[in-house]
């Protein structure tokens, strides 16, 4: 049998989100010596869009713009960006794999390619095992922070996606050394850090799809909601007329999140609310009592509210007996 190599790639995207600029890779043999180095540039036909974007961190692209516009398109690489990923002696690597396994897979949908069909192993899933701090989402720039010597990796820079690929590498190798451990070893260690791309795609595919279909059980930020959301959401959307009305003065109740656990709960306090003529509300400030599960759940509201609840908290046994 011959012996096993490493890949490790990494992609960059003009919008930060699916405009493949660049493809970047790694080739390592099992003491992680580099055997081959290769960037392919990609001109993405999506604006540049990847600072001063509200909630997200500033990407600085290595390239200028030109030189990602003169590139040739992603078709045009396809081929070997395929080759290089479904080799059967290779073990692939990334950071934040599936990130890139959509990347890849909505530049396929683009130019109505086959999906390339690959099985990676996520470094920074692995990172989250190996850190003190477990941070389940360590950008590789602090993964490589604390685990190599500044002097490999000062001359690299980020995002210049063949030398994110090598840190990625640099990250895996200090993780390996510094346990004993073999790759495999710390594969093995590490539940849930192999990415199998063809199932990753299914399950996107699948959740895109539900989410066509029913809007209503998602939240603003793409969460499917449980049964006991959507009951409480529809109940406090049909209050929304009754707010400034005067007759609602004293009425108005909102609940902790600890109640939507149970469709049980939800729906007793729903028909409770109902019976006694109160309006649902689905914020804290602004209500006039407030329903929790009990004293826990009622201190530690106190304790993580940014502002006071100046209402009255209602235990749900109380709530039950009418006591309030």
């Amino acid at each position: 049998l011959g012996k096993m190599r490493y890949l490790f790639f990494d992609i960059e995207a003009s919008d930060g989100n699916y405009g493949i600029c660049e493809f970047g890779f790694v080739i390592t043999d099992e003491s992680f010596t580099p055997l081959v180095k290769k960037i392919y540039l990609i001109n993405p036909k999506k604006p540049f869009n990847t600072v001063g974007r509200p909630g997200r961190p500033d990407v600085h692209l290595y390239y200028s713009k030109e030189e990602y516009e003169k590139a040739p398109l992603f078709e045009d690489v396809y081929d070997n960006i395929k080759f290089a990923l479904e080799q059967k002696d290779l073990m692939i690597f990334g950071h934040a794999v599936d990130n890139d396994i959509n990347y890849l897979r909505k530049g396929c949908d683009r130019y109505h390619l086959p999906y390339i069909n690959f099985d990676a192993y996520d470094v920074q899933k692995m990172f989250y095992y190996f850190a003190k701090e477990r941070n389940r989402f360590a950008s590789l720039g602090s993964v490589v922070e604390q685990l190599v010597q500044k002097e490999e990796y000062e001359k690299l820079v980020e995002h210049r996606s063949v030398d994110d690929a090598y840190l990625t590498m640099l990250g895996l190798k200090a993780m390996v050394t510094e346990l004993g451990f073999t790759v495999n070893e710390l594969i093995e260690a590490c539940n849930g850090c192999k990415i199998i791309s063809k199932e990753f795609i299914n399950r996107l595919k699948a959740k895109e799809k539900d989410r066509r279909e029913h809007p209503e059980l998602y939240s603003k930020s793409g969460k499917r909601c449980s049964e006991a959301q959507v009951i409480w959401g529809d109940f406090y959307r049909s209050h929304l007329p009754l707010l400034e009305k005067e007759e609602s003065l004293g009425k108005i109740c909102g609940i902790s999140m600890r109640l939507k656990d149970s469709v049980e709960t939800i729906t007793e306090v729903v028909n409770l609310m109902k019976e006694r003529s109160l309006v649902a509300f689905d914020k804290i400030t602004g209500a006039d009592m407030l329903i929790v599960l009990d004293e826990e759940d009622k201190n530690r509201l106190i304790s993580t509210l940014k502002y006071p609840f100046n209402g009255k908290y209602i235990l749900l046994k109380d709530f039950r007996e009418g006591k309030y």
